[in-house]
């Protein structure tokens, strides 16, 4: 178990073969057994093999006393459980995905029914604004009062439809489409664009398939996430856009796949920007969560995302 060989155990404390991270805990448990009158405990720790590398064990440790009750031994028998621990880590991650997919499904209704009712009520606003600056006089101090008001009442309409998107159920108008000439329309776009800091580069497998897809909304899903990685790299740095044909199996696949094992399309957008924790990245496809400055992003960019891939029979 230990890739050890028996005459090497005998000189060797058995906490020596406890991983570094554990060894404290397994000193406490043993400390306490010598304390008490208990006569053994039992914990799940990491031994370490003699390459180093790490294995997950159950740990019985007992007392062995004298006709006197004193201790003066003890057996230690340990069970390797590593390939329960991986089922149990590969359970967790599988729950934590369908819990994240019906978390988002949840978020698209809600969203959609809030979508229409304010676009209903902003039709009304809007529409009463177009009519009082038809009757003012045009050099009237009133007009740029109302052209503010039906700017915002645009800029609201505009996120509305970005809701209403994100929360839609129906497919895209899907066509053939090469992948490579979304990703390379955006890579024009950033490149002319983007602050001289950060440096863009391609990286695209040569004869990419053509998919059925949107060209139009895999470009601003793509364009998205490039303006997202341009924000978390204030002081330049790298974007890199790639893609490739991949083979993915049942368990490569997220339980909730849309589509079945096989080949697929890897788009991969990286930054090197400073990275997010964990408790924000199972935010990131909420809608209107946002970690920008207030004016410096909606938190629908990363909701369409999700909502595009998802109606491509893709995941992210």
């Amino acid at each position: 178990l230990l890739h050890r060989s028996p005459e090497e155990l005998v000189v060797t404390s058995f906490l020596e073969v406890i991983h570094p991270d554990d060894r404290a805990e397994c000193h406490e448990q043993l400390g306490q057994l010598l304390r008490s009158r208990a006569e053994r405990f039992s914990l799940e720790t990491r031994l370490t093999r003699k390459s180093g590398e790490m294995v997950w064990c159950t740990t019985i440790a007992s007392l062995i006393r004298d006709s006197a009750g004193k201790a003066v031994n003890l057996l230690v028998i340990v069970q390797d459980v590593s390939e329960r621990k991986r089922a149990e880590a590969e359970r967790a991650r599988l729950q934590e995905q369908l819990f994240q997919s019906q978390k988002m499904k949840a978020l698209g209704t809600l969203a959609g029914g809030i979508a229409h009712d304010f676009n209903n009520l902003l039709g009304v606003i809007s529409g009463y604004v177009s009519l009082i600056r038809l009757r003012l006089p045009r050099q009237d101090p009133l007009q740029r009062v109302a052209a503010t008001m039906q700017l915002s009442a645009e800029r609201a309409a505009d996120l509305t439809r970005q809701l209403l998107q994100f929360s839609r159920k129906e497919a895209p108008r899907l066509q053939p489409v090469r992948i490579s000439e979304p990703i390379e329309s955006v890579l024009k776009i950033v490149t002319q664009t983007f602050d001289r800091r950060i440096k863009v580069e391609a990286n695209l497998a040569p004869d990419l398939p053509m998919v059925e897809g949107d060209a139009g909304q895999l470009e601003l899903a793509l364009l998205n996430l490039a303006i997202n990685a341009r924000d978390a790299m204030p002081e330049g740095g790298t974007l890199t856009l790639g893609a490739s044909v991949v083979d993915l199996t049942t368990g490569e696949l997220p339980p909730d796949a849309p589509a079945p094992p096989g080949a697929y399309v890897r788009i991969i957008v990286r930054d090197t920007g400073k990275g997010m924790e964990p408790e924000v990245m199972n935010r990131i496809f909420e809608p209107f969560f946002t970690t920008k400055e207030a004016g410096k992003g909606s938190g629908l960019g990363l909701a369409m995302v999700y909502s595009t891939v998802t109606n491509h029979k893709g995941f992210i």
